[in-house]
């Protein structure tokens, strides 16, 4: 993708959240307009995610933009780390998050959790061992929302 195919989600008037998927699989949700940041030389730009991590990013390595579903997130736990998971509810179930990150998609808000728990989700762009992270499986331990 260009910078300029980019910028035209990042400039739209109202805003609406976006995501941008990666080459290697992963996607970043924009949820305002300054949360990404765009060179005005060169390919290269930064993108915070719903984690507040930014991510510096080449726009060859995206592969595509699309709408962001709006959704309520239902359930949240913060680890030890600092880090966010939460389980939200789409049109068809349940997607995982983790620092932002969809690691899944789910019939249940419970199996989301069990699988979460168990790191038995996609591996994060961070590459941290989901399964250490003392996530509970049980959602009456998650913040819901």
């Amino acid at each position: 993708m260009t910078l300029e195919e980019i910028e035209q989600f990042v400039r739209r008037q109202p805003f609406k959240p976006f995501i941008l998927h990666t080459a290697a699989g992963f996607q970043i949700r924009v949820t305002q307009p300054d949360k990404i940041s765009i060179s005005s030389i060169g390919r290269l730009f930064v993108a915070t995610g719903e984690d507040g991590k930014p991510r510096l990013l080449d726009c060859s390595l995206i592969t595509g933009i699309t709408e962001a579903e709006t959704f309520k997130v239902n359930y949240r736990f913060q680890t030890a780390g600092g880090s966010i998971c939460e389980i939200t509810k789409t049109g068809g179930g349940f997607e995982v998050r983790f620092g932002g990150e969809l690691l899944g998609s789910y019939a249940s808000a419970e199996q989301a959790a069990r699988d979460l728990a168990r790191g038995a989700t996609f591996t994060p762009s961070s590459g941290v061992d989901i399964a250490a992270l003392g996530i509970p499986d049980d959602l009456s331990k998650w913040e819901r929302l």
